[in-house]
């Protein structure tokens, strides 16, 4: 079920009151399709910016169950709240890559309609949807490059 606003901005606002406890001073952004509103968000995407990305998610793992831990990166980790709503949390470093794409995708994807579009088409056809999704990304990435 899609979340509507007033339920993004308050779980936006717990989640950042959550982190800043645990890491003092933390500047917590949304991300993903709820941060578009012309987008349907089933969950919640949020972004930290630490120039400790891994030190940062061990601390939050206080809170949040780690996601991928595997692919954890000294400039990219995850975490998740399973909800509902689901809550994931993206610990990335300013200028990185997991900062490109996690905080650069979005903001791009706000700004052009025919991204949001072709955004919402994946979404709606669940056939390879992680494929298209990711190619989808790819391409967003390429863009911020350009």
């Amino acid at each position: 079920m899609p979340l509507e606003r007033a339920v993004i901005t308050a779980v936006c606002a717990e989640h950042a009151a959550r982190i800043s406890a645990l890491v003092p001073g933390a500047q917590v952004e949304l991300s993903g399709s709820a941060l578009v509103p012309a987008l349907r968000a089933d969950d919640v995407d949020l972004v930290l910016l630490s120039d400790d990305v891994l030190a940062t998610a061990d601390v939050l793992v206080a809170a949040y169950s780690p996601l991928y831990p595997e692919n954890w990166s000294d400039d990219w980790a995850a975490l998740r709240i399973p909800g509902p709503p689901q809550v994931d949390v993206v610990v990335t470093r300013a200028g990185s890559w997991g900062d490109k794409l996690h905080r650069g995708t979005w903001v791009l994807i706000c700004e052009r309609v025919d991204l949001q579009d072709e955004y919402r088409a994946i979404k709606e056809e669940p056939a390879a949807y992680a494929e298209r999704k990711g190619a989808f990304f790819e391409r967003v990435l390429a863009l911020l490059d350009d």
